[in-house]
This record gives structure tokens, sequence and C-alpha cells, in this order.
């Protein structure tokens, strides 16, 4: 009977194990940097992954524009973030226009410095590359 318990408690171990390691969020932790064009203007965005209550969320920490200027923010821009094998997907809000959006997209994680999120919303799609920053 000890035995038989031991078995099954190795095979629960060995499953948890398995479905937490599958979860490979923590390949995305860390700072994360893209360039926007908006209106003639270019930008810099600085994001970063956290792991939150087992859960991992992407802010938008830095903002700097081509003169230098820069502006520090803390918002929340990915979450409900599901990831396996370097893909998955989340919720991409993103402000335009004073209005917020809500947008399910698509991760994938091209090698460890290079992460591809790519939307689509009511016939707009954009792919977005998002460089690792090293510390």
């Amino acid at each position: 009977m000890k035995l038989k318990s031991l078995i099954i408690a190795t095979i629960l171990t060995t499953a948890t194990l398995t479905k937490i390691t599958a979860q490979n969020t923590n390949d995305l932790i860390g700072k994360w940097e893209t360039s926007y064009n908006d209106k003639g203007k270019n930008y810099i965005v600085v994001y970063e992954f956290k792991k939150e209550d087992k859960t991992v969320k992407a802010y938008t920490v830095l903002i700097k524009d081509e003169k230098g200027e820069q502006l520090e923010d803390n918002s929340l821009v990915l979450s409900k973030i599901e990831f396996k094998n370097k893909k998955g997907t989340c919720i991409y809000s993103l402000e335009y226009e004073g209005e917020l959006y809500e947008i399910k997209s698509k991760l994938n994680l091209k090698d460890n410095n290079t992460l591809v999120l790519s939307y689509s919303y009511y016939g707009f799609s954009d792919t977005e590359t998002w460089k690792r920053i090293k510390s």
C-alpha cells in the first residue's frame, strides 16, 4: 500500500512539475524595447515583464522620444499571458486617441532576445518586434 501511495505521489508530482515548466513565461521576464513612429515622430518604448501572484504581466515602464525626452510609466500593456513552447497568446491593452482597447494578440519568442507580438483588430493588423534589453 505504501508503494502504491508513493507511485501515485510521484505521478502527481511529475504531472505538476510538467505543467509548471510547460508554461515557460520565465523566458519573458525582464525588460524589452521596441520603436514606434507616430505622425512622423520616433519613439522607443521600454516594457517590463514581471511575475505577480504566479502570473506574468507586462508593463510600459519608459517612453523616450527622438529628442531624448523621457517619460516614466507603469501602465499594464500585456495580461492574461498564456505561453508554451516559445509561443503564446495575451491581451494587449492599447490606448489610441483617448480610448483603451483590449486586443487578443499572439506572442512568438524567435530567440532569447527577440519577441514578436502580432494582432488584428477590426481590419487593422500589426506586428511589433521587441528586443530584450541586457541588464
